[in-house]
């Protein structure tokens, strides 16, 4: 969050309202309560996008606390909201933290990619959770080519 620029004394909210509100439509404003508090007024939407990098960094430590204990002693509540990655392997574990350590270093500089990347790994452990799926790869991907959809047959 860039510092405040404009400073106000709570009295001058009775004279000078309108461009108190101007100014915290701009950008961060300071408004100092008689006993030297600070109240910082900003748009709704710069309080938003900062609450969510909150809870995603959050979410993140939970994540990484996980990651620093060996496999078996770690729960699927030790990931917190993010319990989808207990589905994932270590290798995917790993990764993934690396690219939500970028994401929320993104986020804070303005470039919010975290729900995008949340739910492309939530659909990888939803699909590591199905055993099935998982053993009908195999060796992987690679065996596997595109089936193309039949062509309807005219009657």
């Amino acid at each position: 969050m860039t510092p405040a620029v404009h400073i106000y004394q709570s009295s001058d909210l009775a004279s000078r309202r309108r461009e108190i509100v101007e100014a915290a439509q701009r950008g961060p404003t300071l408004l100092r309560t008689p006993d030297g508090e600070g109240l910082a007024l900003l748009p709704q939407v710069e309080l938003e996008r900062l609450s969510s990098i909150r809870d995603h960094a959050l979410c993140f430590l939970m994540l990484d606390s996980a990651l620093r204990r060996p496999r078996p002693e770690r729960r699927v509540a030790d990931f917190g909201s993010w319990a989808f990655a207990a589905a994932l392997t270590e290798d995917q574990l790993n990764q993934f933290r690396d690219e939500a350590n970028d994401a929320l270093v993104r986020a804070c500089s303005g470039v919010d990619a975290m729900d995008a990347l949340l739910n492309d790994w939530r659909a990888t452990a939803a699909f590591m959770s199905d055993e099935d799926a998982v053993a009908a790869l195999g060796d992987g991907l690679e065996a596997y080519v595109e089936v193309q959809r039949p062509e309807e047959q005219e009657s």
